[in-house]
């Protein structure tokens, strides 16, 4: 972990599997705080290295807020670069590409990977030069990132990192940033990260698009649906009799999406799309 400068990414969401409480059905409640303690649980920490050991105890559960509930497939997080999904390399491979800034005293690029989880994409991005940061609020998923090899993991909220930057990339995969829960909190965080990332560099991460979500969930997107191409999704995981706290995925069209970022100090860049899927790269605004 790099010595901290005191700076810190400040919302008042957390992270996809930390410490989210979810949020009201529409945008009026964007600037609702919820001060109450969350019990900290860990079942997705446990759950990665359990798998990493081949020591499952049962197995993992996503449950929705409507009573459905299906399987956690854990096989992904551990793939290789070729066995990803295709935007997941697109997400990795804008990163990869980035340079790194000449006043930096190293020089390979600086990259921040929020919500690492047990390092795939760390892994990879260490595999081509990057100098990489990754932070999860699982403590578990990060020792088992450290166990596979990650040079720099630490114990972090996703939505407030106490870091030192310039970073010349930050990713974010698994839709993680869109735990913000609301698009105010999306535009805060995505506020708070044009201040650890420098001017010209890059963001990346992907979002899921309610507008192309297939048949079956059509009832589902309809009672959860905020405003045009914004929905909510609620859920959390179950393994081994633990749970973790819910969390409250926004999901949103792209042009909704572009909405956002147009009120920060971000650009759109480029889109890429897959079905319902698509992955988002950012420039960061000169000063």
């Amino acid at each position: 972990m790099a010595p901290s400068s005191g700076m810190k990414i400040r919302t008042t969401a957390s992270t996809a599997r930390g410490s989210f409480n979810g949020v009201g059905p529409d945008d009026r409640n964007d600037d609702w705080e919820d001060d109450r303690a969350v019990p900290v649980t860990d079942a997705f920490g446990r759950m990665c290295r359990d798998y990493a050991r081949d020591e499952l105890a049962a197995p993992p559960t996503y449950h929705r807020d409507d009573g459905e509930t299906n399987e956690a497939h854990l096989g992904h997080y551990f793939d290789q670069y070729d066995e990803w999904a295709e935007l997941d390399r697109v997400a990795v491979d804008a990163v990869e590409g980035v340079d790194a800034e000449t006043t930096h005293s190293a020089s390979v690029p600086r990259t921040l990977d929020l919500g690492c989880g047990v390092g795939r994409t760390m892994l990879r991005l260490q595999s081509v030069g990057h100098d990489v940061l990754g932070v999860d609020v699982s403590p578990g998923a990060v020792a088992v990132t450290r166990e596979r090899g990650v040079e720099r993991a630490a114990v972090m909220d996703l939505f407030s990192p106490a870091t030192v930057g310039p970073f010349d990339a930050a990713l974010v995969v698994g839709q993680q940033w869109c735990a913000a829960g609301t698009r105010n909190r999306f535009r805060r965080l995505l506020c708070d990260l044009a201040e650890v990332v420098r001017p010209g560099g890059t963001l990346v991460g992907d979002v899921a698009d309610p507008t192309e979500a297939p048949p079956e969930h059509e009832s589902y997107m309809a009672d959860h649906r905020v405003a045009p191409g914004v929905v909510t999704r609620r859920f959390r995981l179950a393994y081994d009799g633990e749970f973790d706290p819910w969390v409250t995925l926004l999901m949103l069209s792209i042009d909704r999406f572009r909405e956002v970022v147009a009120d920060t100090p971000w650009t759109v860049s480029d889109v890429h799309r897959d079905g319902g899927r698509y992955v988002a790269v950012l420039r960061r605004q000169p000063e």
